[in-house]
């Protein structure tokens, strides 16, 4: 595999659905000889200290834990796994399937 893109983050479900999801990724990838590198997808998990009033309307924080995860992981698999985070402009359309899989794989 080139890589895994988690993309829970961007859908509907809770926080701790998608943490337990996600939790379960890390352990199986972290078993095999050469896991691929995972990228978890957020949308407006991050909001930007440029606009405060337009992005805190539009931020939302459930799956900002997903980050969290993420820094964990690569503190406790430093050197077994790569596990990078994007969070998507909530403002954007979400037809932007094609665009980010060609940003993300080689």
């Amino acid at each position: 595999w080139l890589g895994v893109a988690f993309a829970v983050g961007l859908s509907g479900c809770d926080d701790v659905e998608a943490l337990a999801l996600a939790t379960h990724l890390v352990r199986a990838a972290a078993q095999l000889r050469t896991p691929p590198p995972i990228w978890l997808l957020t949308r407006g998990a991050q909001p930007l200290a440029a606009e405060p009033s337009t992005e805190e309307s539009e931020s939302s924080a459930t799956h900002a834990g997903l980050w969290g995860l993420a820094r964990t992981v690569r503190m406790e698999y430093a050197d077994k796994l790569l596990v990078t985070c994007f969070d998507l402009d909530p403002r954007l359309p979400c037809s932007f399937g094609p665009s980010l899989a060609a940003s993300l794989l080689p």
